[in-house]
């Protein structure tokens, strides 16, 4: 038993900060993400667009092991870092390992230095649910985005009459018609999840053009 355990992402970071802390507080690291979706399947749901996580099998060891560490601890400090990856890291930690509010702490810092790492243990928060969402989001259209562009260019091969090698002439012709179909598809895909976001109350009402503009480029000319 022990009073402190924080977990960090990077297993480089966690010696060091071992050190500046003492003997109270045991580091150890998550090795980046413990959850992401599932590998062989789409894994959102259509309906509502939540992503359906699981733990890679890689993973799963690490993650019964910092469970049984966690138990141990009278306190559990998430030090992942500050960006939206980092807060996503934290979030799944604190749902997959089963912690408590009333004893986890959240905290963040930009050096590993004695000052930054004693500073941010003063100054805990909680975990930025926006930050996780945005994580979320950005995810989510990863994985939309690669599956229908996917199938859409193995629709494309079979229309085009491809079976084996593609030529150069070949592969400008498969684009021209990729150009043709996937900006609409993409568009439509983007309106219905911001729709949806609106209704959950996670960000204002665009018209089209916007919509457009926030995912980098004009989908429509």
């Amino acid at each position: 038993m022990y009073k402190n355990l924080v977990i960090v992402e990077s297993p480089a970071k966690a010696k060091t900060i071992e050190k500046f802390l003492g003997k109270e507080y045991k580091v150890l690291s998550s090795y980046g993400h413990i959850c992401d979706l599932k590998k062989k399947e789409f894994s959102i749901n259509t309906e509502t667009f939540e992503p359906l996580y699981e733990i890679p099998a890689e993973k799963e060891k690490l993650v019964s092991s910092l469970r049984s560490e966690v138990k141990k601890a009278e306190m559990v400090w998430l030090a992942s870092d500050e960006d939206r990856e980092g807060e996503a890291i934290s979030w799944h930690l604190f749902e997959v390992l089963g912690l408590k509010a009333e004893n986890t702490r959240r905290i963040v810092f930009h050096e590993i230095t004695k000052n930054a790492i004693l500073q941010a243990i003063e100054n805990p928060r909680s975990i930025d649910v926006n930050l996780v969402n945005a994580q979320q989001a950005r995810r989510v259209l990863d994985r939309i985005v690669g599956f229908l562009i996917g199938y859409s260019q193995h629709l494309v091969l079979v229309q085009c009459g491809f079976q084996g090698d593609i030529t150069q002439c070949g592969i400008q012709r498969v684009f021209a018609v990729i150009e043709q179909s996937s900006r609409l598809n993409l568009l439509i895909i983007f309106t219905q999840i911001h729709i949806r976001q609106v209704l959950h109350h996670r960000t204002n009402l665009l018209n089209i053009t916007d919509i457009c503009m926030l995912h980098g480029q004009s989908l429509i000319e």
